[in-house]
């Protein structure tokens, strides 16, 4: 006699359309914004100086170059701009925030 076990998960279809598909409301420039915002709070509630706010000015300006180089019909250079630029820009704030700390 042999017994039929029914999954007891949903499909992952439903999955998708039930839980990650409503978190999908933010969409990437808004998440870039957020994180711009946050990091205007840390240089704020740390009281950093004139070094880490240039240093988020240069991250607002890498984060607009990085949404140019991808559209939404063209994802050729989507490594480029993900991987890549987001490497660039967390060193880059990493050397700014230094800096403006080993300046006091």
């Amino acid at each position: 006699m042999s017994t039929s076990l029914t999954s007891a998960e949903p499909s992952s279809g439903a999955f998708f359309e039930r839980v990650l598909l409503p978190h999908r409301s933010l969409p990437p420039r808004g998440f870039h914004l957020l994180m711009l915002l946050l990091l205007v709070a840390l240089v704020v509630a740390f009281g950093l100086g004139k070094l880490a706010v240039a240093g988020i000015v240069v991250v607002a300006l890498l984060l607009i170059y990085e949404h140019s180089l991808v559209s939404g019909e063209d994802l050729s250079r989507l490594n480029a701009a993900f991987f890549t630029m987001n490497g660039v820009i967390s060193v880059l704030f990493f050397f700014f925030i230094a800096g403006d700390l080993l300046l006091r």
